[in-house]
């Protein structure tokens, strides 16, 4: 009988053999006040606001986002929803998306204002 991938995803998941392994891709991350072992995938964009001839300005201001997707282990945590507030080693995102991979591992995608 052979091995299918979803049982070595399974295992994996569970043994922490190598996603959720601490000298591979996870770091220990306070997530609402709770440490736990999970994968943050961090992006940063900005969006440039021109002022010009608003406010008697020629300055160009921006807008910074900062996003990212986390993926934590399911038995971690429950009942993520997109829209609801999570934070994330002392800072504060908006839950743009959540989902349960193979109902093992939740996906969540991550975004934040920065001034």
């Amino acid at each position: 009988m052979s091995i299918k991938f979803r049982d070595n995803f399974i295992n994996d998941l569970e043994n922490s053999h190598v996603w959720f392994n601490l000298e591979e891709f996870a770091d220990m991350h306070n997530i609402d006040g709770a440490e736990i072992m999970a994968i943050f995938v961090k992006n940063h964009r900005s969006t440039t606001i021109n002022l010009n001839g608003m406010f008697n300005s020629s300055e160009v201001y921006g807008i910074y986002d900062s996003d990212g997707v986390l993926y934590v282990r399911a038995q971690e945590i429950e009942g993520v929803q997109a829209g609801q507030a999570l934070r994330l080693d002392q800072r504060l995102y908006s839950v743009k998306d959540a989902r349960k991979l193979q109902d093992q591992v939740w996906r969540i995608e991550l975004t934040a204002n920065e001034s």
